[in-house]
This record gives structure tokens, C-alpha cells and sequence, in this order.
């Protein structure tokens, strides 16, 4: 495997752990509450993620020098996929405002920071990670995939050893 392809997957595995699955925990927290049909429900994310991952991986690449190529028309027709062109980025710019607001939030809550001045701070990093460019940010988010899951290991064979 190449440098290139494991930072791709480095990359990958990072934004799909930030979307909420961060180190499992959660994952476990949310689905145990249905017992051991929950592995069940596991198991078919797994697969979910491993296969639409590939399948949105492998027609970005086959269609990377298309500067006319809509992905939403691609996997979604031509009236679903001009919706989700227009949709998407404005429910990109609604959860980003939802985000920046949290971050406002949780600063305050656990530094005592004012509201605004987390989220403006939020806003300003937000802006300084756009300016670096995509390529930039898939490197070092291509790195900390890689480290999350070291550490989240590490710290689990701590506990269990303990």
C-alpha cells in the first residue's frame, strides 16, 4: 500500500470517527440499551462505512479530472441530485453554525470563557483550517486518524490491565 493510499485512509477513518463515532464508546453507549442485537447493528455500520466508503473513494478517483462531475447526480439522479447540490451546503452552513455555537458553549461551561469569545475563537480557527486548503487539511487529518486510534488502544489495554 502506498503512502498515499494510507494517508487517504488515515484521512477517512478520522472524519468518520469525528462524525460521531469517535472512539466506539459512544457507539456502544447508544446501541447496548437493544443488548446483543446491537452487535448486529455494529456490524452492519461496519460494513456500511467499509462499503460506501470504497464505493465514494473509487468514483472520486475514476472521475477526478472531470471539473463537470456532480457526485449527488451521479449516485442520485438528476431531480434528487440537483436538490442535494443546493441542500447540502446549506445544511453544511446551518451545522457549522450549530458547531461554532457549542464550542461558544462548552468553553464556557468548562473555562468559564465568555460564549461569544469561544465561539468567535471557534469561527476563527474554523476560517484558519478553510484558508490552509484541502489538501493540507486531508495531511494532517491523514495523521490524526492514525493517532486517535493508537491512543484510544493504548489507553483501553491500560484499563484492561489494570
Amino acid at each position: 500500500m502506498t503512502k498515499k493510499a494510507l494517508g487517504i485512509a488515515g484521512a477517512y477513518i478520522a472524519w468518520i470517527m469525528g462524525s460521531g463515532f469517535a472512539s466506539g464508546q459512544e457507539i456502544f453507549q447508544f446501541f447496548t440499551s437493544y443488548g446483543y442485537k446491537s452487535f448486529i447493528i455494529l456490524i452492519i455500520n461496519l460494513i456500511g462505512f467499509l462499503m460506501v466508503g470504497t464505493v465514494v473513494l473509487e468514483t472520486g478517483q475514476a472521475h477526478r479530472g472531470d471539473k463537470s462531475f456532480n457526485h449527488f447526480e451521479y449516485f442520485a439522479g438528476k431531480k434528487l441530485g440537483t436538490f442535494y447540490s443546493w441542500f447540502m451546503p446549506v445544511n453544511m452552513f446551518g451545522i457549522l453554525i450549530v458547531m461554532i455555537s457549542g464550542a461558544g458553549t462548552a468553553l464556557h461551561e468548562y473555562f468559564g470563557l465568555n460564549h461569544a469569545v469561544g465561539a468567535l475563537l471557534m469561527a476563527v480557527l474554523v476560517f484558519l483550517s478553510y484558508t490552509i486548503g484541502f489538501q493540507r487539511l486531508v495531511r494532517i487529518v491523514s495523521l490524526t486518524g492514525p493517532l486517535i486510534i493508537g491512543f484510544t488502544l493504548i489507553v483501553g489495554l491500560i484499563t484492561v490491565i489494570r
